[in-house]
Protein backbone atom coordinates (compact mmCIF):
# COMPACT_ATOMS: atom_id res chain seq x y z
CA UNK A 1 0.00 0.00 0.00
CA UNK A 2 1.30 3.44 -0.90
CA UNK A 3 -0.15 6.79 0.20
CA UNK A 4 0.82 10.28 -0.96
CA UNK A 5 0.29 13.28 1.33
CA UNK A 6 0.88 16.97 0.70
CA UNK A 7 1.50 19.34 3.62
CA UNK A 8 1.53 23.14 3.68
CA UNK A 9 2.92 24.98 6.70
CA UNK A 10 2.24 28.72 6.92
CA UNK A 11 3.71 31.05 9.53
CA UNK A 12 2.07 34.45 9.90
CA UNK A 13 3.72 37.11 12.06
CA UNK A 14 3.58 40.89 12.41
CA UNK A 15 5.74 41.65 9.35
CA UNK A 16 6.68 38.39 7.65
CA UNK A 17 4.67 35.51 6.20
CA UNK A 18 6.30 32.26 5.11
CA UNK A 19 4.95 29.07 3.56
CA UNK A 20 6.48 25.68 2.96
CA UNK A 21 4.92 22.85 0.94
CA UNK A 22 6.10 19.24 0.93
CA UNK A 23 4.74 16.16 -0.81
CA UNK A 24 5.70 12.74 0.55
CA UNK A 25 5.00 9.25 -0.75
CA UNK A 26 4.67 6.65 2.02
CA UNK A 27 5.13 2.98 1.19
CA UNK A 28 3.99 0.43 3.78
CA UNK A 29 6.99 -1.88 4.24
CA UNK A 30 5.73 -4.07 7.06
CA UNK A 31 2.83 -4.75 9.44
CA UNK A 32 3.73 -6.50 12.68
CA UNK A 33 1.58 -8.74 14.86
CA UNK A 34 0.77 -5.79 17.15
CA UNK A 35 -0.86 -3.88 14.30
CA UNK A 36 1.96 -1.38 13.85
CA UNK A 37 2.87 -0.54 10.25
CA UNK A 38 6.35 0.53 9.16
CA UNK A 39 6.21 3.21 6.47
CA UNK A 40 9.03 4.49 4.29
CA UNK A 41 8.51 8.10 3.21
CA UNK A 42 10.23 9.76 0.26
CA UNK A 43 10.02 13.40 -0.75
CA UNK A 44 8.28 13.81 -4.14
CA UNK A 45 7.70 17.58 -4.18
CA UNK A 46 8.85 20.75 -2.43
CA UNK A 47 8.17 24.48 -2.62
CA UNK A 48 8.41 27.58 -0.42
CA UNK A 49 7.56 31.27 -0.45
CA UNK A 50 7.83 34.36 1.75
CA UNK A 51 6.69 37.95 1.93
CA UNK A 52 7.88 40.92 4.00
CA UNK A 53 5.39 43.68 4.84
CA UNK A 54 3.12 42.27 2.15
CA UNK A 55 5.80 42.28 -0.58
CA UNK A 56 6.74 38.83 -1.93
CA UNK A 57 10.39 37.84 -1.66
CA UNK A 58 11.71 37.47 -5.26
CA UNK A 59 11.79 33.87 -6.43
CA UNK A 60 15.43 34.16 -7.46
CA UNK A 61 16.31 34.84 -3.82
CA UNK A 62 14.58 31.60 -2.78
CA UNK A 63 15.80 29.32 -5.56
CA UNK A 64 19.18 28.26 -4.16
CA UNK A 65 17.75 27.69 -0.68
CA UNK A 66 14.88 25.59 -2.07
CA UNK A 67 17.33 23.44 -4.02
CA UNK A 68 19.45 22.92 -0.90
CA UNK A 69 16.40 21.99 1.16
CA UNK A 70 15.14 19.53 -1.44
CA UNK A 71 18.56 17.88 -1.53
CA UNK A 72 18.74 17.78 2.28
CA UNK A 73 15.36 16.06 2.50
CA UNK A 74 16.24 13.46 -0.15
CA UNK A 75 16.95 10.71 2.40
CA UNK A 76 13.96 8.44 3.19
CA UNK A 77 12.07 8.83 6.46
CA UNK A 78 10.81 5.87 8.47
CA UNK A 79 7.55 6.01 10.44
CA UNK A 80 5.89 3.43 12.66
CA UNK A 81 2.15 4.00 12.70
CA UNK A 82 -0.48 1.99 14.56
CA UNK A 83 -3.65 0.90 12.80
CA UNK A 84 -5.52 3.14 15.27
CA UNK A 85 -3.63 6.16 13.88
CA UNK A 86 -1.18 6.43 16.76
CA UNK A 87 2.31 7.53 15.69
CA UNK A 88 4.72 5.17 17.46
CA UNK A 89 8.05 6.45 16.08
CA UNK A 90 9.53 8.85 13.53
CA UNK A 91 13.14 8.67 12.33
CA UNK A 92 13.49 12.47 12.14
CA UNK A 93 13.23 14.45 15.35
CA UNK A 94 13.78 18.16 14.63
CA UNK A 95 10.65 20.31 14.81
CA UNK A 96 10.49 21.52 11.19
CA UNK A 97 11.56 18.23 9.60
CA UNK A 98 9.28 15.99 11.65
CA UNK A 99 6.14 18.18 11.65
CA UNK A 100 4.68 17.01 8.28
CA UNK A 101 5.15 13.36 9.31
CA UNK A 102 3.82 13.78 12.83
CA UNK A 103 0.62 15.27 11.41
CA UNK A 104 -0.22 11.73 10.24
CA UNK A 105 -0.57 10.64 13.86
CA UNK A 106 -4.20 10.97 14.96
CA UNK A 107 -5.33 8.26 17.36
CA UNK A 108 -8.83 6.82 16.97
CA UNK A 109 -10.24 4.89 19.97
CA UNK A 110 -10.46 1.10 19.50
CA UNK A 111 -14.00 1.10 20.90
CA UNK A 112 -17.25 2.31 19.35
CA UNK A 113 -17.66 6.09 19.44
CA UNK A 114 -20.66 8.26 18.66
CA UNK A 115 -20.95 11.89 17.51
CA UNK A 116 -19.84 14.33 20.26
CA UNK A 117 -17.84 11.67 22.13
CA UNK A 118 -14.44 12.91 23.34
CA UNK A 119 -11.18 11.13 24.09
CA UNK A 120 -7.72 12.24 25.29
CA UNK A 121 -5.08 12.61 22.59
CA UNK A 122 -1.82 13.64 24.32
CA UNK A 123 0.19 12.91 21.16
CA UNK A 124 -1.34 16.05 19.61
CA UNK A 125 1.11 18.12 21.64
CA UNK A 126 4.30 16.13 20.92
CA UNK A 127 5.57 18.13 17.91
CA UNK A 128 5.16 21.45 19.71
CA UNK A 129 6.93 20.74 23.01
CA UNK A 130 10.19 22.12 21.55
CA UNK A 131 8.57 25.56 21.21
CA UNK A 132 8.56 25.98 24.98
CA UNK A 133 11.58 26.58 27.24
CA UNK A 134 13.43 23.29 27.85
CA UNK A 135 13.72 21.59 31.24
CA UNK A 136 10.57 23.24 32.59
CA UNK A 137 7.47 21.51 33.88
CA UNK A 138 4.76 21.53 31.22
CA UNK A 139 1.07 20.77 31.69
CA UNK A 140 -0.52 19.09 28.67
CA UNK A 141 -4.26 18.82 28.02
CA UNK A 142 -5.37 17.68 24.55
CA UNK A 143 -8.65 16.14 23.44
CA UNK A 144 -10.35 14.98 20.26
CA UNK A 145 -14.10 15.01 19.61
CA UNK A 146 -16.12 13.21 16.95
CA UNK A 147 -18.20 15.99 15.39
CA UNK A 148 -20.11 13.93 12.83
CA UNK A 149 -20.12 11.02 10.39
CA UNK A 150 -21.06 11.66 6.77
CA UNK A 151 -20.62 10.27 3.27
CA UNK A 152 -17.93 11.80 1.05
CA UNK A 153 -17.17 10.45 -2.43
CA UNK A 154 -19.20 7.32 -1.60
CA UNK A 155 -17.13 6.75 1.56
CA UNK A 156 -17.93 7.22 5.23
CA UNK A 157 -15.87 10.05 6.71
CA UNK A 158 -15.50 10.97 10.37
CA UNK A 159 -15.04 14.67 11.11
CA UNK A 160 -12.89 15.12 14.22
CA UNK A 161 -12.19 18.30 16.17
CA UNK A 162 -8.89 18.55 18.05
CA UNK A 163 -8.03 21.06 20.77
CA UNK A 164 -5.19 21.30 23.24
CA UNK A 165 -2.71 23.35 25.17
CA UNK A 166 0.81 23.04 26.55
CA UNK A 167 1.41 25.36 29.49
CA UNK A 168 4.54 26.19 31.45
CA UNK A 169 3.46 27.09 34.97
CA UNK A 170 3.80 30.82 35.26
CA UNK A 171 5.17 31.05 31.71
CA UNK A 172 4.19 30.76 28.04
CA UNK A 173 1.71 28.36 26.48
CA UNK A 174 1.02 26.82 23.08
CA UNK A 175 -2.66 26.63 22.09
CA UNK A 176 -3.75 24.10 19.45
CA UNK A 177 -6.99 23.86 17.49
CA UNK A 178 -7.93 22.01 14.34
CA UNK A 179 -10.15 19.65 12.36
CA UNK A 180 -9.49 16.32 10.68
CA UNK A 181 -11.34 14.02 8.29
CA UNK A 182 -10.80 10.29 8.79
CA UNK A 183 -11.69 7.85 5.99
CA UNK A 184 -13.49 5.29 8.14
CA UNK A 185 -13.71 2.66 5.41
CA UNK A 186 -10.01 2.69 4.40
CA UNK A 187 -8.76 3.50 7.88
CA UNK A 188 -6.57 6.41 6.73
CA UNK A 189 -6.35 10.12 7.43
CA UNK A 190 -7.87 12.03 4.50
CA UNK A 191 -7.38 15.65 5.56
CA UNK A 192 -6.20 17.58 8.58
CA UNK A 193 -5.80 21.21 9.62
CA UNK A 194 -4.12 22.43 12.78
CA UNK A 195 -3.28 25.89 14.15
CA UNK A 196 -0.63 26.55 16.80
CA UNK A 197 -0.48 29.86 18.64
CA UNK A 198 2.06 30.86 21.31
CA UNK A 199 0.98 33.13 24.19
CA UNK A 200 1.71 35.63 25.49
CA UNK A 201 2.55 37.30 22.19
CA UNK A 202 4.97 40.21 21.91
CA UNK A 203 4.70 43.38 19.78
CA UNK A 204 8.35 42.97 18.78
CA UNK A 205 8.16 41.67 15.17
CA UNK A 206 11.54 39.94 15.48
CA UNK A 207 10.55 37.99 18.60
CA UNK A 208 6.86 37.38 17.91
CA UNK A 209 6.56 33.78 16.67
CA UNK A 210 3.18 34.52 15.08
CA UNK A 211 0.63 31.85 14.19
CA UNK A 212 1.47 28.52 12.62
CA UNK A 213 -1.13 26.93 10.32
CA UNK A 214 -0.57 23.37 9.08
CA UNK A 215 -2.67 21.62 6.45
CA UNK A 216 -2.26 18.01 5.37
CA UNK A 217 -4.28 16.13 2.78
CA UNK A 218 -4.22 12.81 1.00
CA UNK A 219 -3.42 13.30 -2.70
Amino acid sequence: MELVYRSVVRRTSARMDTSRAEEWSYLVRDLDIDGVATLEGRLTGFGAGASMDGTPVPEEHMGAWQADEQERLASPVTLRLGLDGHLVACSVTTFSDSLPHRMLGLRIPPVRILPHDEWPIPGLANPFADLLPPEMEVDVACTARLVELHHHDARIAAEIETTGALRVRGGPAVHLSGMASWDAERGVLAHRELQARLTPSTPDPLQNPGILNIELHLV
